[in-house]
């Protein structure tokens, strides 16, 4: 799965891209124009003083300079329908999360977002609560970039001993960068660093708003 800054850039750079094309059919279209405008402008000059025969073969290279700007702006439109059409169903794609309610007003429908992660085995920092059987961990989630409070999911993995735990799937304190999670085992009364012995970490889910 991309991280939230591997999207971001690849987005960033599609977007850079796009820009890129549609500044250079812009130019491109720009030119055609101007260019019609002095061929127009020359021709006219040229036909004031012209025979009849003259008239005629300007006449017929007037229309051929007329269908074949006409061509390339039509080329030009087609360009650009194809990039529209590939980021509308691009935006259909990533936007396919739908978000019944939420603790807070809801966001743009378009930026639902589903974001997953880990705590990590060997890197959860667990710390002693009130109790001797009871720990807890502060959950870092502002790289999925949530501008609203998301809906969070949780579980403990590990290996042993979280299948007693309480409070696996209870998060507190939820805010649109993080969380906390306070488990409690019997288990920990018996080994104080069970948590980290049995390489317990928080598994999550956050559905939310990014816009």
């Amino acid at each position: 799965m991309l991280s939230v800054s591997e999207i971001t850039n690849k987005v960033e750079k599609m977007e850079k891209t796009l820009n890129q094309e549609i500044e250079g059919i812009k130019t491109g279209i720009q030119e055609e124009v101007h260019a019609l405008k002095q061929s127009m402008q020359l021709n006219l000059q040229k036909m004031k003083n012209s025979s009849k025969t003259e008239l005629q073969l300007l006449e017929e290279k007037f229309d051929a300079l007329k269908n074949s700007s006409r061509a390339s702006h039509q080329s030009q439109e087609s360009k650009l329908e194809t990039l529209k059409d590939a980021v509308d169903a691009m935006a259909t794609t990533m936007s396919n999360v739908e978000i019944v309610n939420g603790e807070e007003a809801a966001g743009n429908p378009e930026c639902s977002k589903v974001c997953a992660g880990t705590t990590g085995r060997s890197s959860t920092n667990w710390k002693n609560h009130v109790t001797s059987v009871s720990v807890y961990t502060d959950v870092d989630i502002s790289g999925c970039g949530f501008v609203k409070k998301p809906t969070v999911t949780t579980s403990l993995e590990g290996s042993g001993w979280q299948y007693i735990a309480l409070g696996t799937a209870s998060p507190y304190y939820v805010t649109t960068a993080g969380f906390r999670i306070y488990i409690k085992n019997s288990r920990l009364a018996n080994e104080g660093d069970a948590a980290t012995r049995y390489a317990w970490n928080v598994e999550w889910v956050a559905v939310g708003y990014t816009c």
